[in-house]
């Protein structure tokens, strides 16, 4: 599991991040669950979106997304009326 939080007082944590390759042109698609970080009860109606682009979800009452058709290098921000945005830089790492 990947936590991945802001730096404010009302912080949004993304748990359960899963990342998958949907093609050979390194196109991903990510899932992972909008959590509060002060009770970890999840975040209903959170904007995930690609920055620049028109690519967008939002997260369902369980706080689960999905958000398709991510490249390396795009910024996706997380967004929810209370929180503070969250941008977050999609990098591919290669492990040995």
């Amino acid at each position: 599991m990947w936590i991945i939080a802001c730096e404010s007082d009302t912080k949004i944590i993304v748990s359960n991040i899963h990342i998958e390759k949907t093609s050979l042109d390194s196109i991903y698609k990510m899932s992972g669950t909008a959590r509060d970080s002060t009770n970890t009860e999840p975040i209903s109606g959170a904007n995930i979106e690609m920055e620049g682009k028109n690519n967008y979800t939002i997260s369902e009452i369980d706080g689960k997304f999905i958000l398709d058709d991510i490249h390396v290098n795009d910024t996706i921000t997380i967004n929810c009326v209370g929180y503070k945005k969250k941008y977050l830089i999609f990098k591919e790492i290669y492990h040995l």
